[in-house]
């Protein structure tokens, strides 16, 4: 018995259409006359950049809520639109080929209401300012006033937010944002303290040069009004804060970054010097210093990272004279078998 198979053959006509090459859509603002986040655009100011180099004769455009939406050609929004999101809000543009809507693009941008605005903050960082408003948006930034050398001429307009090589001296900045709004600041660009840990741990021993700050010529003080500038290798002392100026250009820092300091004894055991004394603190003539455990040598250095004393008591107790020194701050190192300790004693 023969079977007959009859075989059909659907031809099935599938056309394929390369998605539009859509330029992109810029974010709208307006002004936020009410004071409430919410305003009106016209969409329409987007329609020659979703373009691109797109003939308008030969595609639409239309402005969606959602993308999905915007993918399902559902729900086009008007033209004049007012956000229903506070301040900011997504919306979605779909270029569809006039001919054949299945062939289409999307994109988005933001709808931005431009409120009222403060300074919130000015930082400087070596010759270089930046300024920082209390509000997004688009904003011209106009200097006014500026101190000789400044590389621009007056008035210098631009819509970044930083300004570069920018010389120390006194600036005048009007800052507008399109709408009514305008702040106008007089401000003083200077060079900032260097930048670090304002704790910082360390070993017994090591000196200023030791302390992690990022800067340019760093220069150590005692104080922070910088009366007593300190040597790079100036012994630490545990517990005590230092103050770090940077100079840039021969102009230094009237900011200083305060630095405490943490020592810790490696490989050694503290308890050397658990029983330590020393007075008076601060001292005129004799300093005396004792201790449970014999004390091998004493160097006294002055702030320089000088050293203008050294003694080898080996005993438990010793008087160092500081009559014949200057006045100021020195730094008395103490030894005790394979244990150091360093204190800081002022001299009256």
């Amino acid at each position: 018995m023969k079977k007959l198979y009859a075989f059909y053959l659907l031809l099935f006509s599938i056309t394929m259409y390369a998605q539009p090459n859509i330029g992109m859509p810029q974010d709208l603002y307006a002004c936020d006359e009410n004071e409430n986040g919410f305003a009106t655009f016209d969409l329409s100011w987007n329609d020659e950049s979703a373009l691109g180099t797109l003939n308008p004769e030969d595609y639409t455009v239309a402005y969606f809520q959602t993308n999905a939406d915007a993918q399902a050609n559902a729900n086009p929004i008007p033209v004049f639109y007012s956000n229903t999101i506070a301040y900011n809000q997504t919306v979605y543009v779909r270029v569809s080929e006039n001919e054949n809507s299945d062939n289409f693009a999307v994109a988005d941008f933001d709808l931005i209401v431009t409120s009222t605005f403060e300074v919130e903050n000015i930082v400087s960082v070596g010759y270089d300012f930046t300024v920082t408003l209390s509000a997004p948006g688009l904003y011209q930034y106009t200097v006014v006033a500026a101190p000789a050398g400044a590389p621009i001429v007056l008035p210098f307009a631009q819509e970044s937010n930083i300004f570069t090589d920018m010389p120390f001296g006194q600036y005048s900045l009007m800052i507008e944002n399109g709408c009514v709004n305008a702040v106008t600041i007089t401000f003083d660009h200077m060079l900032t303290a260097p930048v670090g840990e304002s704790i910082q741990t360390l070993i017994e021993g090591q000196t200023l040069a030791d302390v992690e700050v990022e800067g340019e010529n760093i220069q150590w003080y005692a104080t922070e009004t910088g009366d007593n500038p300190l040597a790079m290798t100036t012994l630490l002392v545990n517990e005590t804060t230092y103050y770090a100026a940077q100079s840039i250009d021969g102009t230094e820092s009237t900011q200083r970054l305060a630095v405490t300091v943490h020592l810790v004894t490696l490989g050694v055991n503290n308890n050397q010097f658990a029983a330590l004394r020393y007075y008076p603190n601060p001292v005129v003539n004799n300093l005396s210093i004792s201790n449970t455990v014999a004390i091998d040598a004493i160097e006294v250095y002055n702030t320089l990272g000088q050293q203008v004393l050294t003694t080898k008591p080996n005993a438990t107790g010793a008087t160092i004279n500081f009559s014949s020194f200057n006045s100021g701050i020195y730094f008395v190192k103490i030894q005790s078998g394979n244990a150091q300790k360093t204190i800081r004693v002022i001299k009256q």
